[in-house]
C-alpha cells in the first residue's frame, strides 16, 4: 500500500504579483564598470590568481565554468556574468534552483527574494503561481525540443514566450515506430500537461520586460550551457486551480492556472530523462575549471 500523499490541490497559490519583495533589480544590480570595493589581501591573491587561470585556460582554447550559488543572482551581479560571457571569458555556467528562480523572476517581474522569515510562518512561502508555472511549462517543452533545463529557461525569457506543439503532432510522436525512447517520454509529458490545463497549440507570448539583466537569456544567445546541478531537487509542479478558503479561484495571467513549488524527488518521465554526459574534472578550491575539449558534453540536467 503506498504511503499517503499531500493534496497539493489544497494550497492557495497566489499571484507573483501579490509578493512583496526586498530587491528590484533596475536599481539592486551590479555594473560591470562599476570600479569594485576593494578587497584584503588574501581575497586580492586569490582574485588574481583566478584572473591569471582564466586568461591561461582561454588562451589555449580551453572552456571556463563559472559555478555560482544563487546569491550571485540574487545580489545582482548578472550583468557582470553576462559581461564575462560576452567577452568570452566564460564558456559554461552551473548554478542551482533558486539561482534559476532568481533570475527568471528578476527578467519577468523585475524583483525577487520574498521575505523568507515571514512568508514560511504564514505557510507562503515559494508558492508563487507565475514562477512554477512558467519555469516548469519552458522545461516541459524545451524536454521535447531536446534542449536542457537552462537552455529552455533561458530561451522562454530570450523569446519572451513559448510554442506549443499541437496534440496530434505529440500522439504521432508517442504511437512512432522509428521515435527514441527519450522523445516518446518527452511527448508524453508534454501532452498530459496540455490536456491538464487545456493549452492551445502555438505561440504564447510571456513578456520579459527585464530579460536585459538575466544571465539565462544571455547564455541561451551567446550559445553557452547552463547546468543546474541533479543533487538540487526543488521542483515546481503543475496543479490545476483550487478553491481558496475564501473561494477565489486561483488563475494566472493569460488564463494560465496556478503551479507551486514543492521539494520531492524526480519522478516525472520527461524530466528523469535528463542527464549529464561526460567526465569533468576540476578543482573546485582553485576555483577554475579545466574541461578537455572533447571531455564535456553538457546536456539537460537531471
Amino acid at each position: 500500500m503506498p504511503y499517503p500523499q499531500f493534496d497539493r490541490s489544497k494550497l492557495i497559490i497566489k499571484s507573483l504579483a501579490q509578493r512583496p519583495n526586498k530587491l528590484a533589480i533596475e536599481k539592486d544590480h551590479v555594473e560591470p564598470d562599476q570600479v569594485p570595493a576593494p578587497l584584503n589581501a588574501p581575497a586580492q591573491k586569490h582574485m588574481q590568481e583566478t584572473v591569471v587561470r582564466i586568461q591561461t585556460a582561454r588562451q589555449a582554447g580551453k572552456p571556463v565554468i563559472m559555478a555560482f550559488g544563487a546569491h550571485t543572482i540574487k545580489n545582482g551581479l548578472a550583468p557582470v556574468l553576462i559581461r564575462l560571457m560576452e567577452q568570452g571569458w566564460i564558456t559554461h555556467l552551473a548554478t542551482n534552483g533558486a539561482g534559476i528562480i532568481h533570475d527568471w523572476e528578476f527578467a519577468y517581474l523585475g524583483q525577487s527574494s520574498e521575505d523568507v522569515q515571514a512568508n514560511v510562518a504564514r505557510g507562503e512561502f515559494g508558492i508563487w503561481q507565475e514562477t512554477g508555472f512558467y519555469i516548469n511549462l519552458a522545461i516541459i517543452i524545451g524536454t521535447y525540443e531536446g534542449l536542457g533545463y537552462g537552455e529552455s529557461v533561458g530561451k522562454l525569457i530570450e523569446q519572451e514566450g513559448l510554442t506549443i506543439p499541437s496534440e496530434e503532432t505529440l500522439l504521432q510522436e508517442i504511437r512512432g515506430s522509428d521515435v527514441s525512447e527519450d522523445r516518446m517520454a518527452a511527448a508524453a509529458d508534454l501532452l498530459g500537461a496540455i490536456r491538464k490545463f487545456k493549452l492551445k497549440p502555438g505561440y504564447t507570448a510571456i513578456a520579459h520586460p527585464f530579460k536585459a539583466y538575466s544571465a539565462q537569456a544571455a547564455a541561451y544567445r551567446l550559445k553557452i550551457p547552463l547546468y543546474r546541478p541533479s543533487h538540487d531537487r526543488t521542483r515546481h509542479h503543475l496543479q490545476p486551480p483550487h478553491e481558496s478558503r475564501g473561494g477565489h479561484r486561483a488563475f494566472g495571467p493569460a488564463g494560465f492556472h496556478g503551479l507551486h513549488p514543492v521539494h520531492q524527488p524526480i519522478t516525472r518521465r520527461g524530466l528523469s530523462l535528463r542527464r549529464i554526459r561526460g567526465y569533468v574534472p576540476h578543482d573546485l578550491r582553485e576555483g577554475v575549471v579545466h574541461v578537455p575539449k572533447s571531455g564535456l558534453a553538457v546536456g539537460p540536467a537531471d
